[in-house]
């Protein structure tokens, strides 16, 4: 359980968008004189990080729960070299037939019908995991998941770079701040 809540926090609050967040409020154009100006900036700044760290900590509750819903089996967690989850037969080929370890989803709300095989739930085995159980609509979701939380990262990696070293090299740039994304 702390593992888990550990890695929820690790994958929402992440050491770069400190700085995109400190470089953003500070592209701000906000009369620092003024302390009613100053307080609705930051009032402001703080609902958007909220809105932001939430909607993040909500997408992954959605997908831990999903796969505790979906996928756990005491059987397979007791198992050494894991985390393993259960897996559908058709998607447990990383398992060889000698090795695997029949098992059945205990949550309540699983929905399975079928005995399944322990077996490693990555990345890919997610999607494929999710349009067995859920439809074949969850697919593409989790696909079009991906895709967005790789771009949304490129971006966000790079803008908060682009902040670091222009602290550290004092670049003053004089373009407009979209141009130089």
């Amino acid at each position: 359980a702390i593992q888990l809540a550990v890695g929820t926090v690790g994958a929402t609050v992440q050491p770069h968008n400190l700085f995109l967040h400190s470089g953003l409020v500070l592209s701000r154009k906000v009369s620092r004189t003024s302390p009613r100006r100053v307080n609705d900036a930051l009032w402001y700044t703080r609902i958007e990080s909220t809105i932001a760290l939430l909607l993040s900590f909500v997408i992954n509750l959605a997908i831990v729960a999903t796969n505790d819903a979906k996928f756990y089996s005491p059987t397979c967690a007791a198992l050494d070299g894991g985390p393993f989850a259960c897996l559908p037969e058709n998607l447990a080929s990383s398992v060889s037939t000698d090795d695997a370890v029949a098992c059945s989803p205990s949550n309540e709300f699983s929905g399975a019908t079928t005995a399944g095989v322990c077996g490693e739930l990555g990345l890919l085995a997610e999607g494929y995991a999710l349009k067995a159980t859920l439809g074949h609509a969850a697919l593409y979701v989790w696909a079009a998941g991906l895709l967005a939380a790789g771009q949304a990262s490129t971006m966000v990696c790079t803008y908060a770079g682009q902040i670091i070293m222009g602290g550290c090299l004092e670049i003053r740039s004089r373009s407009r701040s979209w141009s130089r994304l």
